[in-house]
C-alpha cells in the first residue's frame, strides 16, 4: 500500500463487513446446535420470564483520541504523512466506537447473568433445577460463560484504543491492525451471543421444571459425581475448540483476503503511476504543440504585420475614411450612431455589415460607408481623404471609381486584423 493512500477504499470496506458476518454467523450457528443438542430433552415451548435487571457495573469509558500537537510541515512529504495518519485517526476510531458499545453491552449482561445464576444456587425457583441432570446442564452453561475469558477481551480493547491514542506517525501495515479489529470483533460478537443463548437456556430448563426439589440447586451442583463433572467439562472444551478452531480458520481466510487486497493496491498504484506518466507525457506533447502553434502564430502575425507595414503607405489616405479618428460607428443594423469616444472604425462593424463582401453589393456597401461628414445625412464624421466621393448612383459604375473600391476592400479584407492589431482600425 502507498505510504499517501489510505486503507478505506470501497472495496476493502465491503470485504471487512462481509468477513466479519460471515464469521460471526459461522460461530453462532456451530454455538446454537449444541445448546439446542445439549438441552433439547428438557425444552418445552413456554414463555420466557423476564430477567432480573442488571445493575450497572464498572465498563470502560471511552477515550478522546488524542491530537499530536500541529507541527511545521516544512516538506511536501512532511505534509502527506501527517494527512495519512490523521484519515488513520478518523477510519480507526469510527472503527472502534462499535466495539465499545458491543463491549459495554457484554458487561450488563455478563453482571445480570452473574446475579441470576448466583441467586439460582440458593432461591426457590433454583430448587427446581435442583435434579442431578439439570444441575449437569447449568453447570455446562455456567462454565461455558465463565469459559469467555473476558478478562482477556476487555485487555484486547483497552491496549488497542491505548495505542490509537498515541500514534504520532502513520502505521506501515495497516492490513495487521485490520486483522486486530476482526478478531476482536468476532471475540465479542461470540461472547455476547453465548451469554445470551445460556440465559435463555437457563429461561427454559426453569419452565421445563415446576417441582422444587428438597435440596437447593448449590447442593446438587456440589454432590455431582466426578464422571458428571468430566463430562461437563469435556462438553465445554469441545466446544471451545471447535470455536477456536472455526476461528483460526476465519483468521487464516482474513490474511489471505488482506493480502489479495494488498496485491490488488499494489497492482492499481502500479496502473496509477503508469497512467500519471502517460498522462504527463501527453500534457509535455499537447503543450509543446501549443507552444508551437503559438510560436507559427505569432511568425504569422508578425509576417502579418509586416505585410500591412509595407503596403500600407500606398492607401493612407485612400483608407482615411476608416483610420481617422471619429465618434461614429456602425451598429449591428449598419447604421451609424454616435459614441463617446473618438476612435478608428470597427473592423468588426465592417465585416458584419457586409463592406468587405466580395460583389458589387460589398463594394457599393464600402461606397457608403466611405462617405464622410454628409450635408443632412447620418454619415462617418470622418475626414474622407483620397476615397472616391459618391454624388450618384452611377458613380460606382466609373471604372476608376470601381477600381479603387477593389483596391480599397481588398487592401481591408487581406490586412484587417493586422490593421486592428497595429491600432489603424478598432477592433
Amino acid at each position: 500500500m502507498s505510504p499517501s493512500q489510505p486503507p478505506n477504499t470501497p472495496s476493502f470496506a465491503r470485504s471487512q463487513i462481509v468477513m466479519t458476518a460471515f464469521t460471526v454467523a459461522l460461530l453462532l450457528a456451530g454455538w446454537s446446535i449444541f445448546v439446542w443438542f445439549g438441552v433439547k430433552p428438557f425444552l418445552v415451548t413456554a414463555p420466557p420470564t423476564p430477567p432480573v435487571p442488571p445493575k450497572p457495573s464498572p465498563t470502560i469509558e471511552p477515550q478522546p483520541t488524542p491530537v499530536a500537537p500541529a507541527v511545521p510541515m516544512g516538506t511536501y512529504a512532511d505534509a502527506e504523512q501527517k494527512l495519512l495518519l490523521d484519515l488513520q485517526r478518523l477510519d480507526f476510531s469510527s472503527r472502534m466506537k462499535p466495539l465499545q458499545t458491543r463491549w459495554h453491552e457484554i458487561q450488563t449482561r455478563h453482571v445480570a447473568w452473574t446475579q441470576r445464576t448466583q441467586s439460582l444456587h440458593t432461591s426457590e425457583e433454583g430448587r427446581r433445577l435442583a435434579t442431578t441432570t439439570l444441575a449437569r446442564h447449568v453447570k455446562f452453561l455456567e462454565l461455558t460463560v465463565a469459559g469467555l475469558a473476558l478478562g482477556e477481551v476487555e485487555r484486547q480493547l483497552s491496549d488497542l484504543q491505548r495505542t490509537l491514542g498515541t500514534l504520532e506517525s502513520p502505521i506501515p501495515k495497516p492490513a495487521e491492525w485490520d486483522l486486530r479489529f476482526s478478531a476482536l470483533d468476532t471475540q465479542l460478537a461470540v461472547a455476547d451471543a453465548t451469554i445470551q443463548q445460556c440465559d435463555s437456556a437457563v429461561t427454559q430448563l426453569l419452565s421445563t421444571a415446576t417441582q422444587p426439589q428438597s435440596q437447593t440447586l448449590q447442593h446438587a451442583i456440589d454432590t455431582l459425581s466426578d464422571t458428571d463433572q468430566r463430562a461437563v467439562r469435556d462438553a465445554v472444551k469441545r466446544r471451545v475448540d471447535t470455536l477456536q478452531k472455526n476461528h483460526e480458520t476465519e483468521l487464516r481466510s482474513a490474511r489471505q483476503r488482506h493480502q489479495e487486497l494488498k496485491d490488488e493496491l499494489v497492482k492499481s498504484s502500479a496502473i496509477r503511476k503508469t497512467v500519471v506518466a502517460e498522462t504527463r507525457l501527453a500534457i509535455d506533447a499537447a503543450q509543446a504543440n501549443s507552444d508551437r502553434n503559438l510560436q507559427a502564430l505569432s511568425e504569422k502575425k508578425t509576417e502579418a504585420r509586416k505585410a500591412m507595414e509595407t503596403g500600407y503607405p500606398a492607401v493612407r489616405t485612400l483608407l482615411t475614411a476608416f483610420t481617422g479618428s471619429g465618434y461614429k460607428q456602425l451598429d449591428a443594423s449598419s447604421t451609424f450612431v454616435t459614441t463617446t469616444e473618438s476612435k478608428p472604425l470597427s473592423y468588426t462593424s465592417l465585416l458584419r455589415s457586409g463592406a468587405l463582401d466580395e460583389g458589387v453589393k460589398g463594394l457599393t456597401m464600402l461606397f457608403q460607408v466611405g462617405q464622410c461628414k454628409v450635408p443632412y445625412q447620418n454619415s462617418n464624421d470622418r475626414d474622407r481623404g483620397g476615397f472616391p466621393e459618391l454624388r450618384s448612383e452611377f458613380d460606382i459604375q466609373k471604372p476608376t471609381t470601381l477600381a479603387t473600391l477593389k483596391h480599397a476592400q481588398a487592401f481591408l479584407r487581406t490586412h484587417g486584423e493586422a490593421m486592428v492589431e497595429a491600432k489603424l482600425l478598432s477592433p
